[in-house]
């Protein structure tokens, strides 16, 4: 673990931030680049695909539950460090694919994430700025790459991306609610449609509606917001809708409405390159 964030991730919570390291990678890890090679890329899924889900000829022909299998494996590794680190600590990691390496394990899963400095703190600095890299140097190069590939759309991509960054930041409000800083972030990142940039705003791919639906709880009925995408999880082998799917036969009732800030302005396609 790098040593800045063990302040935010004791005990318990020490695993979610144990994979991101700054200095030397491993002989063999991966230049974050390598990601956007075609070939390497589909290579990499279909090892991860074969070996995490077992699908192999015909069944592997369409990767793209794996694909976004794949990439909600790998937020868990990237997006709770980063997210703390830029969240509470002002802190902005380089996390630029093209200054990183990737350890992967036999089976295609990343086993951590090395990159070549420690970055810069930037306290106080807008949230766009402090998420620049990882959203426009990393996320949005990957997710391109990732569709192209395999042909998974970009929409599902962003929606796995959003739902990590916000389960990160709503246990960062939890755990430290002196710093309103924090929820400003999830909002800015969250609900606001247009994402400042240098050259003017651009369309924010973070940013996508939600539907609200009734759902019943140990509590009653309550209503809950489901995911902006369904993340394909029901395609692969074994696996079924989860309980906030979109796509789900429950949910399929008229909405009781959307939640706020819900991005409904948003357009579909995404835009790339740096901030």
């Amino acid at each position: 673990m790098i040593e800045l964030l063990r302040p935010l991730f004791p005990g318990a919570l020490a695993p979610l931030a144990q994979r991101l390291h700054a200095g030397p990678a491993p002989e063999g890890a991966w230049p974050g680049a390598r990601l956007l090679e075609p070939a390497q890329l589909e290579g990499l899924l279909r090892r991860y695909a074969a070996a995490v889900w077992g699908l192999q000829g015909p069944a592997a022909k369409d990767l793209r539950a794996a694909a976004s299998a794949w990439v909600l494996d790998t937020l868990g590794v990237l997006a709770p460090p980063v997210a703390a680190a830029a969240s509470v600590l002002g802190h902005v990691f380089p996390v630029g694919l093209q200054g990183l390496h990737l350890d992967l394990a036999a089976d295609g899963r990343v086993r951590g994430v090395h990159l070549a400095g420690i970055g810069t703190a930037l306290p106080g600095a807008p949230a766009a700025q402090r998420y620049a890299l990882l959203v426009w140097q990393h996320w949005a190069p990957l997710f391109t790459a990732l569709e192209q590939v395999a042909r998974v759309p970009q929409k599902v991509l962003w929606s796995n991306a959003a739902r990590h960054l916000e389960a990160v930041l709503e246990q960062a409000v939890r755990l430290a609610p002196h710093q309103p800083a924090i929820a400003q972030d999830a909002a800015d990142l969250l609900q606001a449609p247009a994402w400042p940039a240098a050259g003017g705003p651009r369309a924010n791919p973070l940013c996508r509606p939600r539907r609200v639906v009734a759902m019943a709880t140990a509590q009653g009925t309550e209503s809950v917001a489901l995911h902006r995408e369904c993340c394909l999880y029901y395609r692969l082998p074994g696996e079924g809708y989860c309980g906030r799917c979109p796509l789900d036969p429950r949910h399929r009732a008229p909405p009781a409405g959307r939640s706020p800030g819900a991005c409904a302005g948003t357009p579909d396609a995404q835009p790339a390159g740096p901030a």
